[in-house]
């Protein structure tokens, strides 16, 4: 687990999960919705469901997450197959850098692209400032949707 923060706002996030944001707030109030359910059994410690979205909805906890290389049901670009919501969302990321108050990371997918997001609590503010970027290693065209989804208590 990541936590940043300026001594005030607190940001943590799971990096195992796609750098999801599991709490927003201060050290004893999360703004987030979020969940410490022990049912379903979570895909990652069981065996597959029958279905991409019971996968997702397995390892769904609440919090922030980024959707990407797509958003909604499963999907096929370019002859891959994409799982609901996309699979960064339930993907390990490489954390690139690290501080107090900032983290930046990078998570590969299916298809030939780089997603690197930024967050940083500014240190005189409580503001969770929030940069991404997608890198196209191939330059060939690709298409992706890129969406965020939240559950605010």
């Amino acid at each position: 687990m990541i936590e940043i923060s300026n001594g005030n706002l607190v940001v943590k996030i799971n990096e195992l999960l796609g750098a999801e944001i599991i709490h927003y707030g201060t050290k004893n109030r999360n703004y987030l919705a979020y969940y410490d359910w022990n049912t379903p059994v979570e895909v990652s410690k069981s065996a597959h469901y029958e279905t991409p979205l019971m996968d997702f909805m397995s390892e769904y906890r609440g919090g922030w997450q980024v959707l990407f290389p797509n958003t909604g049901n499963s999907s096929k670009i370019n002859g891959i197959e994409l799982p609901f919501h996309g699979e960064v969302s339930r993907t390990k990321v490489e954390i690139a850098e690290s501080s107090e108050n900032k983290v930046v990371i990078k998570t590969g997918c299916r298809l030939p692209l780089v997603l690197t997001r930024r967050f940083t609590v500014l240190p005189d503010k409580d503001v969770l400032v929030i940069e991404q970027q997608v890198l196209n290693e191939p330059k060939i065209k690709i298409p992706f949707i890129w969406g965020s989804y939240r559950d605010w208590e």
